[in-house]
C-alpha cells in the first residue's frame, strides 16, 4: 500500500510514518521543507520518499497524490498565537490546504484520513463528546471545522473513505510543544521549569504511540464515515503532574508560572472504545520514556 502522510515532518508524523513503514507500507511525505524528523527518515528508512510541497497550492497537491492508497492529512498551522496573528496565511493551509487535497482525491478515491483537533469543542468542564463540535471561539479550531465540513462534504459526493480524528494533548519523544514539553526541558536541565498556565489547569494528555496506534486502525475502514476523539479521556491538574513527573525522574526543581490561567479540557473517548480502541501507554511510563529521549538528546 502506497500512503502519502502530509505535514510529515510533524513529531507526530515521525512516528505515524515510522509504524507504517514498520507494517510494509509505502510512504511519501510532504512539507513545507527537510526538518531533523524528515531527515532521520530518509536516513534510515528506505521506503520513505519526501516531497517539498505547499499544499496550499493546487497544482503541487496534484502530483503527490497520484499513485496514493490512503492519505493522512496532518499538515496545518497548529499553534492557536500564529493562526490569529496570520490568519490569511493559516487559512490557506488549513482550510485551503485540506480543500486542495480533497479535489486531488475525487477521482482516486483513496482512504482519507484526517486529523483535526479537540480545539473544535467550545470550553467546557466536562470531557467533550464529538456531537459537541461548534465555533468555539478560536482561530485554530474554527479553521479546523471548517475543513472538517468540506471533507464530509466531498466524501459524500465523491465516495471515498473518510475518518476524522480529533486528539487531546499529545506528548512523547520528539514533541515541541505543550506543558509536558515545558517541564521536561527544565528537568532534563535540571534548572527550573517555566509554564505559562496555573496549576491549576486541567488537560487530557496522551502518548504519541496510543495516537500512532489509532491512526494505523484507522486505515480498516471500521470507522468510515465517522469522527472519534483520540484521547486519555482522564484530567490531571498540572500541578499533580508535576509531582507525578518528580517521582519519575527522582529529583525536583524549582517551578515558575508566568501566567495564572487555568483551564480544563478533556475529551471523551467513549465513542472510540467501542470500535476497539485501546490506551497502551499509562502516564507514568509514557513520562519516563519522554524523558529519557530527551536527556539522551541533550
Amino acid at each position: 500500500m502506497k500512503v502519502l502522510v502530509t505535514g510529515s515532518d510533524s513529531f507526530l508524523a515521525y512516528h505515524l510514518i515510522s509504524a507504517l513503514l514498520k507494517g510494509g507500507c509505502k510512504v511519501l511525505g510532504c512539507d513545507l521543507k527537510e526538518g531533523k524528523n524528515t531527515h532521520d527518515l530518509l536516513q534510515s528508512q528506505k521506503d520513505f520518499v519526501f516531497h517539498q510541497c505547499d499544499i496550499s497550492n493546487f497544482k503541487q497537491v496534484e502530483k503527490i497524490v497520484k499513485g496514493i492508497d490512503c492519505i493522512y492529512h496532518l499538515a496545518a498551522i497548529s499553534s492557536e498565537r500564529l493562526c490569529c496573528q496570520e490568519p490569511i496565511r493559516s487559512f490557506e493551509i488549513n482550510v485551503k490546504g485540506a480543500i486542495n487535497l480533497l479535489v486531488a482525491n475525487k477521482d482516486k478515491k483513496a482512504a482519507f484520513i484526517f486529523i483535526s483537533s479537540g480545539s473544535v469543542y467550545p470550553d467546557s468542564s466536562k470531557p467533550k463528546k464529538e456531537e459537541e463540535a461548534g465555533f468555539s471561539g478560536k482561530f485554530y479550531g474554527t479553521s479546523k471545522l471548517v475543513a472538517e465540513e468540506y471533507a464530509h462534504l466531498f466524501s459524500k459526493s465523491s465516495d471515498f473513505p473518510l475518518t476524522i480524528l480529533r486528539f487531546s494533548r499529545l506528548y512523547g519523544p520528539r514533541m515541541k510543544r505543550n506543558p509536558i514539553y515545558d517541564m521536561t526541558k527544565g528537568l532534563v536541565a535540571k534548572d527550573k521549569i517555566l509554564l505559562y498556565e496555573g496549576l491549576e489547569s486541567n488537560y487530557d494528555f496522551i502518548y504519541v504511540k496510543d495516537v500512532v496506534q489509532a491512526l494505523v486502525t484507522a486505515m480498516d475502514n471500521k470507522g468510515r464515515n465517522n469522527v472519534f476523539n483520540i484521547s486519555s479521556s482522564c484530567g490531571i491538574k498540572l500541578k499533580k503532574l508535576l509531582t507525578l513527573y518528580f517521582k519519575v525522574v527522582g529529583f525536583e526543581v524549582p517551578v515558575f508560572v508566568k501566567r495564572e490561567v487555568s483551564q480544563t479540557d478533556i475529551l471523551d473517548n467513549s465513542k472510540v472504545l467501542k470500535f476497539g480502541f485501546k490506551l497502551q501507554t499509562q502516564l507514568k511510563e509514557g513520562l519516563k520514556e519522554t524523558f529519557l529521549y530527551f536527556a539522551g538528546e541533550a
